[in-house]
């Protein structure tokens, strides 16, 4: 029997595994060559507002606002030495708005930047997102923001679940 806790090594990551995540992943996904983008998963299309026919083939720094034109260089410059980087910058959708986001870049062997793009954590600290109830009650944090402590339950046996305890050996009162 195989443990929970597996391991992956290079030889068990199957087609469909790195399809899936691709595919399913929270964050933008970007494959660049040439200042060209030339993959995106869906999430990365929907964040930029594009089909996935229409980002392939976008000039990446089309993209980047003029203020963060230094910015975006530099960061490319230090990649090309270290082969790796994150950075909090911002891009435009393809409808002129723009959006805040923290990327981390990598360059792979080929020497195509593999990028992964997602909601900058400065600008989402400052807007955390709550699901209430009808009644208003905060019932728990969606999002990043529940793994960093910040959770105050209306259901403490929701807390105690979410804690690794189990509701139902709390006592009825």
């Amino acid at each position: 029997m195989e443990s929970k806790n597996q391991t992956f090594t290079q030889d068990n990551f199957s087609e469909e595994l790195l399809q899936t995540v691709y595919l399913q992943a929270g964050d933008g996904i970007f494959l660049v060559d040439d200042q060209k983008i030339i993959a995106a998963n869906p999430y990365g299309c929907d964040m930029f507002g594009y089909s996935s026919d229409e980002i392939i083939g976008l000039p990446l720094m089309e993209q980047v606002p003029e203020d963060e034109i230094t910015h975006i260089t530099e960061k490319l410059a230090l990649l090309a030495i270290t082969k790796f980087v994150i950075s909090e910058t911002s891009f435009y959708r393809k409808d002129g708005s723009r959006m805040e986001v923290e990327i981390s870049g990598k360059i792979l062997s080929n020497g195509q930047i593999l990028g992964i793009c997602g909601t900058s954590q400065r600008k989402a600290a400052k807007r955390p997102r709550k699901r209430k109830t009808n009644s208003g009650k905060r019932v728990g944090f969606s999002g990043r923001e529940r793994w960093r402590g910040n959770r105050q339950w209306a259901n403490p046996r929701l807390y105690q679940y979410a804690s690794g305890g189990d509701p139902r050996s709390e006592q009825q009162g």
